[in-house]
C-alpha cells in the first residue's frame, strides 16, 4: 500500500479544479474519549485512493490476521482498520506511517451519537466505539477491545 504522504504529493502535483466537488479533502477525527483516532482522504480528480482509516494505540483485540508475506518490522502497526470507497473494510497491519495518529491536535471530535460525513464515507461515534461506512454500506466498527469488518 502506498504511503499516505506519497499519495497526497501525487494528488497535489496533479491539476485539480477549484470546484468543491473535485477538491481533495483530508483530515483527522477522534472519539470523545480519545481512544479511537481516524484519518481520511477523499475527493480530487482521481478515485484511486479514497479512504477512512481508524486505529488506537495498542493492538487490535482479537489480534488481526498476520499478512501472508509478512511486513518489515518497522512497517508493522497491528492497530488499524481501513475502508476504501468500495468494498469491505480491511485491516492494515503494514501501514508503516503515523496514519490516524499523525496530528492528534488536529483531530476533530465526533460527539457521541453524531455522524461525520465526508465524500462517500460516514463515521458515527458512540459510547462503544466508532463505526464507519462507505456509500455501499460496507465498513468497520472499532473500539479499544473489539473490532469487526462488514
Amino acid at each position: 500500500m502506498l504511503a499516505v504522504a506519497a499519495v497526497l504529493a501525487a494528488i497535489a502535483a496533479s491539476p485539480v479544479a477549484a470546484d468543491s466537488s473535485t477538491a481533495v479533502r483530508s483530515g483527522y477525527l477522534r472519539t470523545p474519549s480519545g481512544s479511537v483516532y481516524c484519518d481520511y482522504l477523499y475527493g480530487g480528480a482521481t478515485k484511486a485512493y479514497r479512504y477512512v482509516r481508524c486505529g488506537f494505540r495498542g493492538s487490535l483485540v482479537p489480534p488481526e490476521p498476520k499478512p501472508r508475506g509478512g511486513c518489515r518490522v518497522v512497517d508493522y502497526v497491528g492497530n488499524r482498520v481501513v475502508l476504501h470507497q468500495t468494498g469491505r473494510g480491511t485491516t492494515e497491519p503494514c501501514a508503516g506511517d503515523a496514519g490516524p495518529f499523525a496530528d492528534p491536535q488536529a483531530a476533530r471530535t465526533v460527539p457521541l451519537g453524531k455522524t461525520w460525513h465526508g465524500g462517500p464515507f460516514s463515521c458515527t461515534s458512540s459510547k462503544t466505539g466508532m463505526t464507519c461506512r462507505n456509500s455501499g454500506g460496507h465498513g468497520f466498527f472499532l473500539a479499544r477491545r473489539h473490532w469487526r469488518l462488514f
